[in-house]
Formats: structure tokens, C-alpha cells, sequence
């Protein structure tokens, strides 16, 4: 029997970029065969996001059985297919910033790969989602994302457990995600000296942790003239340069819980 099911976008382009044309056939065997058959233990869901996200259709040529346990959750399925292929995509992205390639050119990839277009699902929507997947696997478990990514900012706060409180330890950790997020964005668009990584992590303690130059000097290690510095340094290029501005503005914008 052919149904028909409401997905995002998205989640219609990928669909037909690996199942080939409508009506799509699935198999028993077939990983989504499971997605489509599950049902949730709690069946509240917000259909005011159904409507907004699941503005696609997608044929699909299953049994009659299951036909009528799909037909009895379409929106819920729907939803369902956009979670799980927003998440594949993150851990596209993961993986290969972990053998070294930036992260928004391995999304862009991923997205023109299953001919996603930008308004379907925009470069920048899809950056940030996986931002805060990173943050998430943060929370999960620090040392596991730590070979994805951030391994500068796991170091750093390691050395810092045994120096301040367990919250204050949480706070430098985001802190130091935000200035590997920063520093990776200017590097896809400029070249960015050695020496700037200090002055940047300096700023962000003081401006985005809000702290007095003294306290970030006492945690880094360093003369408290150097943090001065450091931020006077960031504030002078960020005037200068749009693409800095552009970059702290990104990562101002990042949750910070």
C-alpha cells in the first residue's frame, strides 16, 4: 500500500537522495523500517511544530500493516525523521572535524550531497544546530567529545579543577568551547596569527565570563597587563575587521546553558 507521510524539507531531500524516486520502497531490513513501526511512550507531542516544520510530502509503498499504524501517527513520524536526520548530520560533522576539516565546509558538503537547498535548510541554521550538538555531548560526557572536538578547551579546564568550584569549573569549560568556536571561525575565512589565541582568550574571560582582568590573570596564569592586552588587542581588530566582529557576534549568540 502507498501512504503518504508530512516531513520537513529536509528530511523529503534526503529521503529521495537515498531511496531514489517516489514512491519509496523500504525494506524490513531497513534501518527507517524501525523508525516507521516504533511508537513513543509518551504520545503528546506539539502539533503547532508539526505544522510549522512538516511542510513537505513523501510517498512511501509499505505493507498494509504497517500503512495503518503509520496512518494513526503521521505527524509524530514526521518529526521523528526531521530529529534523526538533523542528528546524522551533526555527527557527519563531528567526524570530520576529527580528521581535520572545518566544520561549516563539511556541513556545506553534507547538504549539497542530498541537493538541500538554503531555504530548506540554511548553511547557517545547520552551523548552529551543530553547535549545539557539541554543547549537549559536552554536558553528556566531556572526555568523549573531547576526540570530536574542543580538545584545547578539556585541557584547559582540566588544569583549573583543582584552582575554583565546581561551577565556576562548568563556566571556564563554556568559555573556552566559545573561544575554540571563535578561533575555528576566523580561520575559515582569515589568516590568524599564533599570538592572537591568547588575546582572545583573555577577552573572552573578561567580556563573555565577566570577570575583572585580575581574576582572569589569577586563572590564566598570567600579569594581569596581559589581559588588558589581550582584550584591547581584540577590540581594536574586532573595529577593524568585520569578519572578527562577525565571528564574536556568532559566538555571543551561543547558549551558554
Amino acid at each position: 500500500m502507498i501512504i503518504e507521510i508530512k516531513v520537513h524539507p529536509m528530511s523529503k531531500r534526503i529521503l529521495e537522495a537515498e531511496y531514489g524516486a517516489q514512491p519509496l520502497s523500504i525494506s524490513r531490513h531497513d534501518i527507517l523500517f524501525s523508525y516507521l513501526c516504533f511508537r513513543p511512550m509518551d504520545d503528546r507531542m506539539s502539533y503547532h511544530r508539526a505544522r510549522l516544520f512538516l511542510t513537505s510530502r513523501i510517498l512511501i509503498d509499505v505493507n498494509d500493516k504497517l500503512a495503518y499504524h503509520i496512518a494513526r501517527d503521521l505527524d509524530r513520524i514526521g518529526l521523528t525523521l526531521f530529529k534523526l536526520h538533523k542528528d546524522l548530520m551533526c555527527r557527519h560533522a563531528a567526524a570530520a572535524v576529527q580528521n581535520g576539516q572545518v566544520a561549516r565546509k563539511a556541513i556545506l558538503a553534507w547538504l549539497e550531497m542530498h541537493g538541500i537547498e538554503e531555504d530548506e535548510f540554511g548553511l547557517e541554521t545547520a552551523y548552529k544546530k551543530w553547535q549545539r550538538f557539541q554543547w549537549q555531548l559536552e554536558k553528556k560526557n566531556m572526555e568523549f567529545s573531547s576526540h570530536f572536538r574542543y580538545k584545547t578547551a578539556v585541557k584547559v579546564a582540566k588544569k583549573m579543577e583543582a584552582k575554583m568550584p565546581l561551577i565556576m569549573q562548568l563556566g571556564i569549560i563554556e568559555i573556552e568551547l566559545k573561544l575554540s568556536t571563535f578561533i575555528e571561525c576566523l580561520k575559515e575565512n582569515i589568516k590568524v596569527p599564533k599570538a592572537f589565541n591568547g588575546h582572545a582568550r583573555c577577552y573572552l574571560y573578561v567580556v563573555i565570563g565577566k570577570m575583572s582582568a585580575r581574576k582572569a590573570a589569577s586563572l590564566l596564569g598570567i600579569h594581569r597587563s596581559n589581559v588588558d592586552y589581550g582584550v584591547k588587542v581584540v577590540k581594536a581588530w574586532a573595529a577593524k575587521n568585520r569578519m572578527v566582529a562577525h565571528c564574536l557576534a556568532q559566538i555571543s549568540a551561543l547558549p551558554d546553558k
